[in-house]
């Protein structure tokens, strides 16, 4: 019994911290909050500023809600996901995304870019994710020049 205290202990604790490093949210730009599982249990473990939330987790397909782009970082909407919201490019080697995007859905009711940061030689590879898609899996969408898209996201712009 001691080993399921200890557990239940250590998330309660990862969670605030989460939670405390979160960015706060203000009363003009609050949405509803980050949704973290843990085992049957949902709890909340971060808020937005109304640009980004992009504390890494686990979510599923019905976790991207209306006028947000959702990613995971495996085929099928699986592994770790997180999610956006608001104009502007995420550079997602901020958020330590960076050529981790294996899957995506795009509900921000307009077209998403995602792109393939290249050197100054070679111009960056778009990729346009337009309103309501899904991309189950990114391995299976043809790359610019060969290969597929799988890992090769390094930013999104939206709106």
């Amino acid at each position: 019994m001691r080993f399921k205290h200890y557990w239940t202990a250590t998330f309660a604790v990862t969670a605030a911290l989460i939670t405390a490093t979160a960015p706060a949210a203000s009363a003009s730009t609050a949405h509803a909050g980050t949704l973290g599982k843990f085992n049957t249990t949902t709890i909340d473990l971060a808020t937005s500023t109304g640009t980004s939330v992009a504390v890494m987790r686990v979510l599923d397909q019905s976790d991207c809600p209306i006028h947000w782009f959702c990613i995971w970082e495996w085929p099928q909407y699986s592994g770790a996901g997180t999610r956006y919201t608001g104009a502007g490019t995420k550079e997602l080697g901020d958020y330590g995304w960076r050529d981790m995007v294996s899957s995506v859905y795009n509900r921000t009711g307009g077209t998403v870019t995602l792109v393939d940061s290249r050197s100054f030689l070679e111009s960056d590879k778009t990729l346009a994710v337009y309103a309501g898609s899904l991309i189950p899996d990114l391995g299976k969408v043809s790359y610019p020049g060969g290969g597929t898209w799988n890992n090769k996201v390094d930013k999104i712009k939206l709106g």
